[in-house]
C-alpha cells in the first residue's frame, strides 16, 4: 500500500489476511457446540427434518404423532426458517452447527471489507491497517452466544457505510441503502427490531444523499418497503405456503414474534422485590392466570392479562418501577463502560479534527438510534450482555472510527513535516512530535476524569445489583407465588 489512500488492491488483501485470521481466532475461540437456547434445538431439528422429507419451511410434528405445528412459536421466525433452509442446502445434519458456521462467516464477510472501507473514509493507509485487527479484537467483547450476535453485527458492518455514503453521495446510492434496509430487515426476523436502528440510519442517509425533496421522500420510502419486505412480505408467504401444504391454518393463532409484555412483566424481577416477581417464565404464567386463569402461554389474552397487571404496578407502585427500571440501566451503562472509556480517550480528537482525517456531529447522530433503541431490550427485560449488544456494537463501532481517525491524523502528522521540508531524527521522532502539537490533550483528560468520575461509583453500585440479582434468583419458589399490586390498603398479598 503506498500514498495516504494506499492501493485498493492492497487494502483488500489486507482486508481478506485479516478475515482468514479472524476466521481461524474465532473458530477456536468460540464455544463448540454453540450456545443455544434450550427451546430452540428441537424446533430447529423438527423443521430441518421436515425439510430433509420433502416439506415445507417453518413446520414441525409432535414426536410420535402426525400432527403439524408451528415452529418458533412466539420467537422471532427468521432464524428458525434461515438455518434450517442453509442446513438443508449444504447438506449439514446439524442445525447448532449451521448456526455457529452463520455467525463465523458474518464476522469474516465483515473483516473482509473494514480495511477497504476505513480507508475509504479517512484516506488513509493506517486507518485501513489499524481497522481489522481492531475490530477482531471488538468481535471478541460481543462475546458468543445464541443469535443475540446478530444485533451487534447489523450496526458494526453497515453505519460506517452509511457514514461513507453520506460523504461521497454515489449515484446508485439508493440501490445500497435499499440492500442495506433488506439485510437489517432480514436481522429483525432473527432479533425483534435489531434491524430497526440500521434501517433508520439508511433513511437518514437517504435524506442526506438526495438533493430535492421529491427524490429524499422516494428514497425514504425505498428504503422502508426494503426493510419491511422481509417481515411482512417473505415470512408471511413462507407461512401461508405451510399452511397451504398441511392443509391447516397454523397461522390463525400462532405469536409471530416476542412478547413485550411478558419479558417487561417478570423483567421488573432482576432484583428482590415485595411483589414475589422473578425473571422467570412460570412467575408470568402466575400473574396471568390471576386475572385469566384459562390464558394459554403467550395467547393475546395472556399478553391483556400481564399487560393489565403491569398498568396495576404502574398505578399502585410506580416508584418500585420506577427503581426497577434504573437499577437495570446502571448495570446496562455498567457493561458498556469499556468502550465509553475508549470513547473518552479518542472521540474529542476525532470530532475536532479537519477533513476526512476526522468524524462530524453528523455523522454520529446516524447512530442515535442504535443507541436509543439498543438500550431499550436490557432496561425492559433484564441487563443480560446479549440483550444490550445494539447498544454495545454502536459504542464499538463508534470506538472503531475513532482509532480509525487517530491513526488518520497520525499519518497526516507524519507526512506534513517532510513535506514542509523538516529534518528530525526520525519518522517515528517526528510523528509523534508532531502528533503531540495538535492533539487536544487537555480536552482528552477532561473527558477522561469527567469519564471515570461517573463511572466509577456505576461500576460500584452495578456490581452490588449483581450480587442482588444473583441471591434474589437463588429464592426462587416452586410453584411460583403471585403477589397481587392491587391487595387491599396498598399492602401487597400473596396469593399461590
Amino acid at each position: 500500500m503506498s500514498g495516504s489512500g494506499g492501493s485498493s488492491r492492497g487494502v483488500l488483501a489486507w482486508g481478506l489476511l485479516w478475515a482468514s485470521i479472524g476466521a481461524l481466532a474465532l473458530y477456536f475461540l468460540a464455544p463448540n457446540p454453540w450456545p443455544v437456547q434450550g427451546s430452540r434445538i428441537p424446533e430447529l431439528q423438527a423443521s430441518l427434518a421436515v425439510l430433509n422429507h420433502g416439506g415445507p419451511a417453518l413446520l414441525g410434528y409432535r414426536a410420535g404423532t402426525h400432527t403439524p405445528y408451528a415452529v418458533g412459536y412466539a420467537q422471532d421466525q427468521g432464524i428458525y426458517l434461515i438455518v434450517p433452509v442453509l442446513s438443508h442446502w449444504l447438506g449439514e445434519s446439524n442445525p447448532i452447527a449451521m448456526l455457529r458456521w452463520l455467525w463465523l462467516a458474518a464476522w469474516s464477510s465483515t473483516l473482509l471489507f473494514s480495511a477497504a472501507a476505513f480507508r475509504s473514509l479517512f484516506r488513509s493507509t493506517w486507518a485501513a491497517l489499524v481497522a481489522s485487527p481492531a475490530l477482531l479484537v471488538c468481535i471478541v467483547s460481543f462475546g458468543f452466544g445464541d443469535v443475540y450476535w446478530v444485533a451487534a453485527w447489523i450496526v458494526v458492518t453497515f453505519v460506517p457505510v452509511l457514514i461513507l455514503l453520506t460523504r461521497n453521495r454515489p449515484r446508485r446510492a439508493w440501490l445500497m441503502l435499499m440492500a442495506i434496509a433488506f439485510a437489517a430487515g432480514v436481522v429483525t426476523t432473527i432479533r425483534a427490531d435489531a434491524g430497526l436502528p440500521v434501517a433508520l440510519a439508511a433513511a437518514a442517509a437517504a435524506a442526506l444523499v438526495a438533493r430535492r425533496w421529491p427524490l429524499r421522500v422516494l428514497m425514504i420510502a425505498a428504503v422502508a418497503v426494503a426493510y419491511l419486505a422481509p417481515t411482512s412480505i417473505v415470512l408471511p408467504a413462507v407461512r401461508e405456503h405451510r399452511d397451504h401444504r398441511v392443509g391447516v391454518n397454523l397461522s390463525a393463532s400462532e405469536p409471530t414474534s416476542h412478547p413485550l409484555w411478558h419479558s417487561l412483566y417478570i423483567g421488573l424481577g432482576y432484583t428482590s422485590n415485595s411483589y414475589g416477581i422473578h425473571y422467570l417464565d412460570g412467575y408470568g404464567i402466575a400473574a396471568a392466570h390471576e386475572l385469566d386463569p384459562g390464558a394459554g402461554f403467550l395467547t393475546p389474552a395472556y399478553q391483556r392479562a400481564l399487560h393489565k397487571q403491569v398498568d396495576a404496578l404502574l398505578e399502585h407502585a410506580p416508584g418500585f418501577v420506577a427503581t426497577a427500571e434504573a437499577q437495570k440501566a446502571v448495570v446496562e451503562l455498567f457493561l458498556a463502560a469499556p468502550y465509553i472509556v475508549l470513547l473518552a480517550l479518542l472521540l474529542p480528537a476525532a470530532l475536532i479534527a479537519p477533513g476526512p482525517v476526522g468524524l462530524r456531529w453528523s455523522e454520529l447522530a446516524l447512530f442515535l438510534p442504535a443507541l436509543a433503541i439498543g438500550a431499550l431490550p436490557a432496561i425492559v427485560a433484564v441487563p443480560f450482555r446479549d440483550y444490550a449488544l445494539t447498544l454495545l456494537g454502536s459504542l464499538g463501532v463508534i470506538g472503531l472510527l475513532a482509532i480509525g481517525s487517530a491513526a488518520a491524523h497520525a499519518q497526516a502528522n507524519s507526512l506534513a513535516p517532510a513535506a514542509a521540508g523538516g529534518r528530525s531524527r526520525s519518522g517515528a521522532t517526528r510523528t509523534l512530535r508532531s502528533l503531540a502539537g495538535t492533539w487536544p490533550v487537555r480536552l482528552m483528560l477532561l473527558v477522561l476524569l469527567l469519564t471515570v468520575a461517573i463511572l466509577a461509583p456505576v461500576a460500584l453500585f452495578a456490581r452490588h445489583l449483581e450480587a442482588e440479582h444473583d441471591r434474589w434468583e437463588s429464592s426462587r419458589r416452586s410453584p411460583p407465588t403471585v403477589v397481587l399490586a392491587t391487595a387491599p390498603a396498598g399492602r401487597p398479598q400473596a396469593r399461590a
